[in-house]
Formats: C-alpha cells, sequence, structure tokens
C-alpha cells in the first residue's frame, strides 16, 4: 500500500519535545540498548550546540545532543545511578555507537522508501481508529507524546534500517542438519513432574516486629524513606477550548453555515479502493519510462478485455502488500494519499469503475473503486446542535489563533512575571497542587509541563518558561511559585509501611528455611506427597509438560523454566530442586523423568520454527558483532570534562 503521510499543522505551533558496578551495570546497559534499539536516536541528532563531546570517523556528538539524551533517563534510573560518571558514559557511548551504524548503512546504501515507511507507520495499531490508519489520531498521539512528524517519521526511518540490516546477517545464518534437529529435539521434549508450593503467607502471622526492629530498619536506610523534591506553579493556559465555552452563535449563523454544505452529512461518504501499481522511480530513463507506459497500458487493455482486476493485481502489480490481497487498499481517506491518486481515485463515482492509468512518484496504477456509499443528507433541525458545536469550535480556535502570537511575545518578553500577559490577554494566573519530578495531578499530569518546571532556569533564575505547546490549540506559559526539597519523611509517617515490609520479610525468611528443611529431608529419603501432608502444603500430583504446551499457562514460569533447566535424572531417581516465587514464597520440585522428542514425527512447522530460531539467534549474534566491530575500528576522542 503506498500512501504519503501528511499531517496539518498550524503555522505557529512546533511540536515540543517532550549502580554502577555488577548488576546494576548490566540492568543500565540493557536499558540503554533497549531505549535507543526502539526509538532510534534521531531526536538526539538535530543540531543546536557547537561544544563537542566525541568526535572521530565522520562523527561528531554535540554537548546539547548528549544533555538531552541524557535527560530522557532522568526519570527511568535511580538519581544514584544517573549522576554517576559511569552511567552518563554509556549515555555517550549509545549515541556513538548509533552513529557509527548510521553513517555506516547509509555509506552501503540501506534505504528506506517513502512508501515502505508510510506503511509501516500506517500499521502501528496506536494510530488506528475502527481498524484503520487516522491521520487525526496520528497526529494528536504525537502531539501529546511531545513529537513533531519529522522526527517520529525519521526515528521509524532509522529503525527499520536496522531491521533491514538484522534480517540481512538472519538471511546469511548458516545452520546444519545436526543443529536444526538438537533444536527440535529440545522443543518436543516433555517432562515430568510434581511439586509443592511453601507460601510466605503462612508465616506472616507468625511475624511478630518490635518497635525497636522498626527503628533500627529507619536509621539504616537513611535514604529510603524521602519525600520528593517538589514544586507548585502559577500558570497561564490559553485554550482555544475554554475561549469558545462562553461563545453562542445566532440562529443566522447557525443557518448561514448550514446552507454553505457544513453539517449536512449524517453518513459520511465511504469509499474503498484497490490499486495496480507499475513501479517507476522519479529519476527513471526515458527507456525506463517507455516500458512502463507499455506494461501498464497493456494491463489496462486485459481489464477493458475482461479481465479481473484482482487476479491481475495478485499476478502483476509492484505493491506486494496489496498484491497479496488482490490490490485492496481497504477504505481511503482524503490527504492520505499521493495527491494525484487521490484526484483519480475520487473522480470514480459508481462502485466497479476503473481508472485510466494515474501517475504518482510511486509509479502507474490503475485504481478500481470496489465500494462506494454517497453521503446521507440530514435536515437543519437535525443538524443545529452539532452546527452549534462546531461553530463554537471554530470561534474559540479563531480567538486562539488571534491571541497565541501574543502570548508567545508576552510571556517571554516579561520573564519574571505572568501578570502583564495575564491583564493583557484577559486570562486568569491560576495554581497548580504541589507535585514531584514523577507529575502530579491537573496541570502537572502533562509531562512539558513537569520537565519545564524542573528546568534550571525556571526552577533555579525563577523565570517564566517557554510557551509550552499542549497540543494544536492549548499552549500554557508557568513559574515556579513555591519549591520543596527532598526530604526525610519521620518515622511516625513510614512506621506501618516498615513494619509490613519487615514482616513480609521475616515470612519469606521462614518460608526459605522451610525449604531447606525440606531439600535436606529429600535428600535423606522423604517424598514430597509425605512433605506436603505432614505440613498441611497444597501438592500437585505427577504431570506431564512440554516447553509450549497448554499446561504451562498455569504455572509459573519461573518454576516451569526450573523443571526444563534441571539435570536428568538417573537410574530411576527424581532431581529435586527449588525456585523462588516472587513474593508468593518458594516452590520445591522433584523432576521423575525426561521424555525425548521424536524429531521424526515431527511436522514441518516445528522444523521450520527450529530453523527460525536458529538463524534468529544466528543472525542477532553477526549483527552484535557488527556494531561491536563498527565501534572497536572508530578512534573516538572523548572529552570527559565536556559531559
Amino acid at each position: 500500500m503506498y500512501f504519503s503521510v501528511a499531517v496539518k499543522y498550524a503555522p505557529m505551533l512546533t511540536a515540543i519535545r517532550e549502580k554502577t558496578q555488577g548488576i546494576i551495570a548490566g540492568f543500565i546497559v540493557a536499558l540503554l540498548v533497549i531505549v535507543f534499539g526502539f526509538w532510534g536516536v534521531n531526536t538526539y541528532f538535530q543540531g543546536g550546540a557547537t561544544v563537542v563531546v566525541a568526535k572521530g570517523d565522520g562523527i561528531e556528538i554535540h554537548q546539547q545532543v548528549y544533555r538531552d539524551a541524557l535527560e530522557q533517563y532522568r526519570r527511568r534510573v535511580p538519581p544514584a545511578v544517573w549522576e554517576t560518571a559511569f552511567f552518563k558514559q554509556q549515555v555517550l557511548e549509545g549515541l556513538v555507537a548509533e552513529n557509527l551504524f548510521l553513517n555506516d548503512v547509509e555509506r552501503r546504501g540501506f534505504r528506506i522508501s517513502d512508501e515502505q515507511l508510510s506503511e509501516k507507520i500506517k500499521a502501528l495499531p496506536y494510530f488506528q481508529r475502527n481498524n484503520r490508519f487516522d491521520t487525526e489520531v496520528y497526529s494528536g498521539t504525537l502531539r501529546a507524546q511531545g513529537i513533531n512528524t519529522a522526527q517520529f517519521e525519521s526515528q521509524i526511518r532509522n529503525d527499520a534500517i536496522a531491521d533491514q540490516v538484522r534480517g540481512g546477517f538472519r538471511e546469511s545464518a548458516i545452520v546444519t542438519q545436526s543443529e536444526i534437529e538438537a533444536v527440535m529435539r529440545l522443543m518436543l521434549q516433555r517432562r515430568e513432574w510434581a511439586y509443592l508450593q511453601i507460601d510466605t503467607s503462612r508465616f506472616l502471622k507468625q511475624a511478630k516486629i518490635d518497635q525497636d526492629a522498626i527503628k533500627n530498619y529507619y536509621d539504616s536506610q537513611a535514604g529510603r524513606f524521602m519525600s520528593p523534591e517538589q514544586v507548585q506553579i502559577e500558570y497561564l493556559l490559553l485554550s482555544a477550548e475554554e475561549l469558545a465555552r462562553d461563545y453562542q452563535p445566532t440562529e443566522t449563523e447557525l443557518r448561514e453555515a448550514y446552507d454553505t454544505g457544513i453539517g449536512q452529512d449524517a453518513v459520511p461518504e465511504r469509499r474503498r479502493a484497490s490499486h495496480i501499481l507499475v513501479e517507476l522511480d522519479a529519476a527513471a530513463s526515458a527507456e525506463e519510462r517507455q516500458k512502463a507506459v507499455e506494461r501498464i497500458q497493456q494491463l489496462e487493455k486485459q481489464l477493458r478485455e475482461g479481465a479481473d482486476f484482482a487476479a491481475l493485481a495478485k499476478k502483476n502489480s509492484d505493491d506486494p502488500v496489496s498484491a497479496a490481497k488482490g490490490g485492496d487498499l481497504g477504505d481511503i481517506a482524503r490527504g492520505v494519499m499521493a495527491k494525484e491518486f487521490e484526484e483519480a481515485a475520487y473522480a470514480l463515482k459508481k462502485k466497479g469503475a476503473v481508472s485510466k492509468p494515474v501517475r504518482t512518484k510511486f509509479g502507474y496504477h490503475l485504481i478500481k473503486l470496489t465500494d462506494y456509499k454517497p453521503a446521507v443528507q440530514r435536515s437543519f433541525v437535525k443538524a443545529r446542535e452539532d452546527l452549534r458545536k462546531l461553530l463554537k469550535q471554530q470561534h474559540g480556535e479563531e480567538r486562539f489563533y488571534d491571541l497565541s502570537e501574543d502570548f508567545y511575545n508576552l510571556t517571554y518578553e516579561q520573564p519574571d512575571s505572568l501578570k502583564p500577559a495575564a491583564d493583557q490577554l484577559g486570562l486568569e494566573i491560576r495554581k497548580s497542587e504541589w507535585f514531584s519530578r514523577s507529575g502530579g495531578a491537573g496541570i502537572a499530569a502533562k509531562q512539558p509541563v513537569v520537565a519545564a518546571a524542573f528546568a534550571p532556569e525556571v526552577l533555579e533564575q525563577g523565570r517564566n518558561s517557554d510557551a509550552l505547546e499542549l497540543d494544536d490549540t492549548t499552549l500554557v506559559a508557568l513559574r515556579v511559585a513555591g519549591h520543596r526539597e527532598a526530604e526525610r519523611k519521620p518515622l511516625s509517617a513510614v512506621s506501618g509501611e516498615i513494619e509490613s515490609l519487615l514482616k513480609q520479610q521475616r515470612a519469606r525468611e521462614q518460608a526459605a528455611q522451610r525449604r531447606d528443611q525440606f531439600m535436606d529431608a529429600l535428600q535423606q529419603g522423604e517424598t514430597l506427597p509425605v512433605l506436603a501432608r505432614r505440613h498441611g502444603l497444597k501438592y500437585t500430583k505427577p504431570s506431564v509438560v512440554s516447553r509450549e504446551g497448554k499446561k504451562q499457562d498455569k504455572v509459573d514460569q519461573r518454576l516451569l523454566a526450573a523443571v526444563f533447566q534441571a539435570q536428568r535424572p538417573q537410574d530411576g531417581k527424581p532431581v529435586y530442586g527449588s525456585v523462588a516465587l516472587a513474593d508468593s514464597g518458594y516452590a520445591v520440585f522433584a523432576l521423575e523423568r525426561v521424555i525425548e522428542g521424536d524429531v521424526a514425527g515431527a511436522d514441518a512447522d516445528t522444523r521450520n520454527r527450529a530453523v527460525k530460531l536458529l538463524t534468529g539467534r544466528r543472525g542477532l549474534d553477526y549483527y552484535a558483532n557488527y556494531r561491536t566491530g563498527l565501534r572497536k575500528s572508530a578512534e573516538i576522542k572523548v572529552y570527559p570534562d565536556k559531559l
């Protein structure tokens, strides 16, 4: 399906962008990989500062770019980690690695076309309404996240290019028959086991915590029970919705709007179309253009002679996505497709009609109107309420655009107070509730507002924030009215929390002791059923499970993983093991036997999944080695004093 993404923005509005060792270090690196891998780093490569923090091998990382990237993690990791030199170095390394990668793939000629990009965006579920891509949902969702369209599309493009590269490595992966069969045996393997569960809840009532223990814990955890740093803000809100609230259109205005055609459609026009594409690059030679013209004309001739459009599309269309569906594009709407395509599609008025060949930047199209239902009109009386709402909305938007430039200017030019802007624009200075860096209620639930309130120039220098665009028709400017530093909560406020925590801890320790007792008893010849009866625990009788069977859905996945990681039973004796089950306690299991997978009797689907698993993992290894190689071979000069 080939569409161009077109999202309309108001002229004056632009979108707002919105520990160090061992396990913790591993967590940080994993977090960096996940965030950069999903979103790409394009938003951090947008111009700006001239201070360089790293450069070499054709890349240059500016200080502001680095700081913007670092800021993205402020609310994702603990402050004690975020402020470490190790963490800052990892953020910089992520930027360097992505720059090197993007430079290399560009040099190698990897590209994502506009139509491929459009397909990927249209397929994302959070931009759909009624299972169809919706331009309003698209633009609104991006605005709510503080991302502009160009940045988002560039992110998706870069992510798609990375997928191309990973796919290339995956396709080049070589696996042997013995490796495939080994994986199949593991996939088809089944295990017979039984288990009992030791819940911590059994020990909670027995756990007695005195005040000394609570006080000692409170004293030993100096940084744990803190009330967060908070601010309270004053703010001005310029909103088209509020500007429209007191306006009531006259009867004459309602009638005039109706007479122009506004609000007459009770049921909007509905169109569904299919197409056949003969692809042609915009820079194609005259010979290539001639071949494309001859090919589309030949297809048109076959249609005139009675050929089936869907069959012809499946066999001949260069759009693989729609071709697989007989050329079907689904319901179409204005503002989504290429202009030439749209004009030709909307010129068709009869179901089954086929257009003449249409040239767009993608090539030549034959378009068929597969379904058409004209709009159904309604009377003025029935349209009146919708007209009233529409005119109120238009009035609010017009007033918003009339005042917004003054809003920008006044809040910027009078940085020490909101009052001049409030007086001139007739707006109320409002006050928020107290909120922390994680946000709060009302206006503080908006991430751009929270970010602006804690920005150094606003929080520390006492200035107005810039005008913030919460959406196309809402602006806000703020200043800090009050500031509370982070402080330790009194013992009286957290005593109950500490008591509950220590009870859970004590109960878990007792459950662990019971688990150890059981493991010792099992090694001495006891059995799970006997232990379960003796201690009044639930015992689950032996059953056979597979790695992919339905039974595993009812079992804690950590327990199932432990069973399949356990050693094989020898000489008919079960293998015992245990596993922690989050806050619910422990499970002790007995692995009775291992039933090997039948590779000879496996179906084609199992084999294909084994091949896919092997090539996928090997391809990821190749890809990781490629990325590592890029970094190792690059000579990058880092300026630590600029971080």
